[in-house]
């Protein structure tokens, strides 16, 4: 190997780390967090099962509403200064961005334990959970601030669904550990929190080290170096990611209220192991997500079409056999991954992967519209869908029980996908479903020349 080559190979090693670190922290916690699903539910059964499904789940709702959108509004304005060299400025608006937190986290917190109160009932469980989502939320700003001052490893570790692969593999080790294997949904939570804390300490660590070494001391100011200025920059973030996360976890919370602890923890156990049909989908986002907006700011449309549709004929073939499984298999790969008392899930999966089935064959239409330039359109649908979801689902529920709900939560899902792949093609003019598979569309595509001053 010559020193060009050498050389070259080094730099491609170097583009590509923060793209893998991304992809395979994601699929790190998606991996831990199915195998959580496992162990709890061998060891909770179906009633602390699913009660400890519905107030995680909250408690990673309640963490986006403790963040306030502050992570995505504090990663935009410090990773600009310092890309503009203005590093005090940066520094003025991090110190901000924490004091814009004290005003917020109080807020998602008490939002936590209202919404925990009526889906759960009072209990020290809407406790536990508040608790969860406020340390969830602190993690969620940690990272996406320790993202802006270069440091991606560690971002990418702790953030994510659930506090990111950080929190998922501490849980796991911690519910692995035979003296600590929790009895009771409560007990849960404790580890959940234990981990989040483990977590938020490395976090912590490494945000004072990078901010010592990236940011001196503020000796210029930014007009977003505002607590009041951040919130209300925040607010749009936390609006559409809360709409983005209850469209996929309403289903869940109507469970919680309104069926019995036993429906709920057969419900939970089949949403569980869906994660394993996203897998695929959500690797295929992460490789994609630098070339979408670059090969739309530079006009190259039939590329971009090329390389979403490629990525889904991709992400089409392990899906759609994992999709298979689920449908013709059910019960057995119940009972295998989750225990036998979980076989009686089988119909809710089969409705479950069918709506998935459809969500798979739409592609990427989402990603696609988020990251050119749609934000608005997609905070206005993203609201629809979710109002559409919970009159539907909580109708379902109310009048027919669990079997009603899952048909109701996956039309409405699978039609929510139809209309973000419709809306791609009018406003984009591209399409989002795969190609057919073949060789020539199963091969990966040349890599991009970007420019160094293009967007994205």
């Amino acid at each position: 190997m010559t020193a060009t080559v050498r050389s070259r190979f080094a730099r491609g090693v170097r583009r590509s780390a923060p793209a893998t670190w991304a992809l395979g922290s994601r699929v790190a916690g998606l991996v831990a967090s199915t195998a959580i699903a496992v162990v709890l539910a061998r060891s909770l059964g179906t009633d602390d099962f699913g009660r400890f499904s519905v107030a995680s789940s909250i408690a990673v709702g309640g963490s986006i509403a403790v963040a306030g959108g502050l992570n995505r509004a504090a990663l935009r304005d410090v990773a600009s200064l310092l890309a503009h060299g203005d590093r005090g400025a940066a520094r003025s608006v991090i110190v901000s961005a924490f004091g814009a937190f004290g005003l917020v986290a109080p807020l998602g917190v008490l939002g936590t334990v209202l919404t925990g109160s009526v889906v759960i009932g009072w209990s020290r469980t809407v406790v536990l959970t508040a608790a969860l989502a406020l340390l969830l939320g602190l993690l969620l700003v940690l990272a996406d601030v320790i993202r802006a001052l270069g440091e991606y490893r560690v971002a990418n570790v702790a953030s994510g669904p659930s506090g990111g692969a950080a929190v998922a593999l501490g849980f796991l080790v911690l519910s692995a550990w035979s003296l600590f294997r929790p009895r009771t949904a409560d007990a849960a939570l404790v580890l959940n929190l234990v981990a989040a804390a483990l977590a938020c300490v490395l976090a912590v660590t490494v945000f004072m080290a990078r901010a010592r070494e990236v940011t001196p001391r503020a000796t210029t100011t930014s007009p977003s170096a505002n607590p009041k200025h951040l919130v209300v920059a925040g607010f749009p973030f936390m609006v559409t990611q809360v709409a983005l996360f209850l469209s996929l976890q309403v289903d869940l919370w109507i469970a919680g209220a309104t069926l019995s602890e036993g429906d709920t923890g057969l419900y939970a156990g089949a949403l569980r192991l869906m994660n394993v049909v996203r897998v695929p989908l959500t690797a295929a986002q992460f490789t994609l997500l630098a070339a979408i907006p670059a090969l739309h700011a530079l006009g190259r449309m039939e590329e971009l079409e090329r390389r979403v549709r490629r990525a889904g004929t991709i992400v089409t073939i392990p899906s759609v056999g994992a999709l298979l499984v689920c449908v013709f298999f059910a019960g057995p790969m119940l009972a295998l991954v989750l225990g036998e008392s979980y076989r009686a899930a089988a119909p809710l999966l089969v409705t479950l992967a069918l709506g998935q089935l459809v969500i798979v064959a739409l592609g990427l239409s989402g990603n696609v519209l988020n990251l050119c330039g749609f934000e608005r359109l997609m905070l206005v649908f993203s609201v629809g869908s979710l109002a559409s979801s919970v009159v539907a689902d909580l109708v379902a529920a109310r009048l027919w029980g669990v079997e009603a709900l899952a048909i109701a939560s996956a039309s409405t899902t699978a039609g929510s996908f139809v209309v973000l792949w419709w809306l791609a093609h009018r406003q984009l003019g591209i399409w989002t479903h795969p190609f057919l598979p073949s060789r020539r569309n199963l091969l990966p595509s040349a890599a991009i020349s970007v420019p160094a001053d293009a967007p994205g």
